[in-house]
């Protein structure tokens, strides 16, 4: 996808995973708050109740985790949480301990999957290849580096043991390169499956990232998925737990995550088919179809155009209760001007100094200003946007007048912003915490319903 980007970063970055695990790791040690244990291993859960008093000095319930574990020196521990995400892998030892089942969605396949390094004058393509061939499907992966990557379908007949050997990996990559220019890094062979938890949460604990699904790799979606778990999550978790919003807010975790990451695996599944098509007249008539859906214009080639938007959670609703014009699309990243002389920076940069993700409420102009007056501002809407601690952004360089809530004044370099307004007929939106749109206004009354809506949903 060319630039502008709109999510501010290039669209399809290839990178190292083990390299950028580290990095988070790293990360993770700056807070005080964080304790890392590698190499440790669940062995039991519970669920708990501790018993808390309320401002009222009542006594309610609230539900916990404990979890028992076994660390790298065979030593054990338990700790207690109030809630504990499970991001712990495809074998889930906690999905399976509280039988979660999983539904799936018929694709299972074996691909052996080759990472090498390449010779620097070695003749490979520019960008990502499949290769549709009924005789050995594969696609190659032009990694950061000299890093190159080859997954390979197994054909029917071969097992995972007939490429323990490295002799008959190299047969096998043969078809595809000159195999004398490479050093091979790391070989394994992959059973790819397409797999979606029925239930993502039972009371205090979520399942994230291949716990709670596993996609087929054509899409390069699988750590993608576990990323968008976690950036839905965290910020309801935040939520509840400064008493911002109900336990409830936390049942949309798997009502906007499953289908969107369902339709996904759906579309990359698609793709495994066309790809991994061995019947020679089928694919010949495959690629006719697709050579004329090329010409025609009718083929969708920007990756990032498969990818769906929310349908259902906490979204502003219409009179019929379906989710109302731009709720649920993904919120472009201008880069933005502050006009405090600074460079442009990307939105993010400029709102999340602190390290926390906040509702934005952007107006394209300042005569929607006026509706957020204290006069006009029901009481209860203008509590909100202070208890949410809400960043109002205000797409001009006109000055806000006194006895308004606090605005920043932005500009954008490109019109990534105005573009997406004109778009959903909309003067201002109402974005997430995690970028998704919570819904538009074009007017005063419907800023005001924006904000009426958010405050029903979050009592």
């Amino acid at each position: 996808q060319p630039p502008p980007y709109l999510l501010g970063w290039p669209s399809n970055s290839a990178f190292i995973q083990p390299e950028i695990e580290a990095v988070l790791r790293q990360g993770a040690t700056r807070y005080p708050a964080v304790r890392v244990d590698l190499s440790a291993e669940a062995v039991q859960l519970r669920h708990t109740a501790d018993v808390k008093k309320t401002q009222l000095n009542q006594e309610v319930a609230e539900n916990s985790v404990e979890l028992d574990w076994r660390d790298a020196g065979g030593r054990m521990h338990r700790t207690g949480a109030r809630w504990l995400l499970a991001c712990d892998g495809g074998s889930s030892f906690v999905r399976k301990q509280l039988a979660l089942p999983l539904e799936d969605l018929a694709f299972d396949e074996w691909w052996i999957v080759i990472d090498a390094r390449a010779d620097d004058d070695l003749p490979l393509p520019a960008k990502c290849i499949q290769y549709c061939r009924p005789s050995r499907p594969g696609t190659f992966v032009r990694g950061p580096g000299a890093l190159r990557r080859w997954e390979i379908k197994l054909l029917p007949g071969e097992t995972p043991d007939d490429f323990r050997e490295q002799a008959q990996v190299l047969k096998v990559l043969r078809e595809f390169v000159d195999v004398s220019r490479l050093q091979l890094w790391r070989v394994a062979v992959y059973r790819f499956h397409a797999l979606v938890a029925e239930r993502w949460r039972d009371r205090n604990v979520f399942l994230l990232g291949d716990a709670a699904h596993q996609t087929p790799p054509f899409l390069g979606q699988g750590l993608c998925a576990g990323v968008r778990d976690a950036a839905n999550l965290v910020w309801k978790l935040g939520l509840v737990h400064r008493g911002q919003a109900p336990d409830a807010l936390l049942d949309s975790y798997q009502a906007e995550r499953r289908p969107h990451v369902r339709e996904v695996i759906a579309v990359t599944k698609d793709f495994g088919l066309i790809i991994g098509e061995l019947d020679a007249e089928a694919a010949r008539l495959r690629d006719e179809r697709l050579v004329g859906e090329l010409q025609s214009g009718k083929a969708e080639v920007i990756r990032q155009r498969f990818i769906p938007g929310l349908v259902d959670g906490l979204l502003h609703r219409g009179a019929d209760g379906a989710p109302g014009a731009a709720a649920g699309a993904l919120f472009p990243q201008p880069m933005l001007l502050t006009g405090d002389g600074l460079p442009p920076a990307r939105m993010d940069d400029v709102l999340c100094g602190d390290g926390i993700n906040r509702f934005v409420l952007l107006l394209q102009d300042a005569a929607l200003l006026q509706a957020l007056r204290p006069e006009t501002l029901p009481a209860a809407m203008l509590a909100l946007l202070r208890r949410l601690d809400v960043q109002v952004l205000l797409l001009s360089q006109a000055t806000p007048e006194q006895g308004l809530p606090e605005v920043r004044r932005v500009s954008e370099t490109a019109s990534l912003i105005a573009d997406w307004l004109q778009s959903h007929a909309a003067r201002a939106v109402l974005v997430r915490p995690d970028r998704y749109a919570y819904g538009v206004a074009s007017d005063a009354a419907g800023l005001h319903a924006l904000l009426a809506s958010l405050d029903a949903q979050l009592r």
